[in-house]
């Protein structure tokens, strides 16, 4: 797998904080870009079928898509258990994971999990700025872009100085390291036929203080596999 930083720098008179943002790009990604395709669509189907009058959260992100409002009920890395192709992101996820938290936090954890949801937007849909957390830790989120047919992008904003943001082309089979405080939006999903795909993921650890541990998470092992390229 590549990969691409960016460090979002902040100063004052009394110290200097720094934001890693950096992008993972699975190699050979089209066999997992068709099944997590299907995938989504029937959980969606599913959703809508038997969950569509049950309550949601959206985590403020104002769309209309029962994927993201049902976020906490279940987990995309799941379907390793018959996916091959899954299995193969799940590992990819995971070395990816180790490699950002060691490389860009200085950090080792002994609990490592993550949870990954599902987003499917429709014609003029977007996803709001909005964070994943409100509190200032070391909590660890990621988005992983999986298919459009248009350009789109994500706006990842400066946690102190909202204003200011970062925009990047959302790339297929690229997964994208953040912290969790950091408010971030998308750009709307501008063709009239088609959607825009992606996951979306929070990871645990035991210093993840505005984290609940009751999610659907997957264990995560520091296990290397993949070649890192910069």
């Amino acid at each position: 797998m590549k990969k691409n930083e960016y460090i979002i720098k902040e100063s004052d008179h009394f110290a200097t904080i720094q934001f890693p943002i950096v992008e993972y790009t699975i190699d050979s990604y089209e066999e997992i870009r068709v099944d997590l395709v299907k995938i989504i669509d029937e959980l969606e189907l599913w959703l809508k079928t038997n969950k569509g009058t049950s309550e949601t959260s959206d985590g403020l992100t104002n769309t209309q898509s029962i994927l993201t409002g049902h976020f906490s009920k279940y987990n995309i890395l799941d379907y390793a258990e018959s996916y091959s192709t899954v299995e193969r992101l799940k590992q990819f996820v995971n070395d990816a994971y180790f490699d950002y938290i060691g490389k860009y936090l200085n950090a080792s954890f002994e609990l490592n999990k993550v949870q990954c949801w599902a987003n499917k937007l429709s014609h003029l849909d977007w996803l709001d700025k909005h964070a994943h957390t409100f509190v200032f830790d070391s909590s660890i989120s990621a988005n992983f872009f999986v298919d459009s047919n248009c350009v789109s992008q994500t706006l990842y904003h400066v946690p102190i100085m909202h204003d200011r943001f970062l925009p990047l082309e959302n790339k297929p089979g690229t997964l994208t390291f953040f912290g969790s405080l950091m408010y971030h939006e998308t750009t709307a999903q501008r063709s009239t036929y088609g959607h825009r795909y992606s996951l979306g993921l929070d990871f645990y650890h035991e210093k993840s203080q505005a984290v609940p541990l009751h999610l659907p998470y997957v264990n995560l092992q520091k296990n290397i596999k993949y070649k890192l390229e910069s």
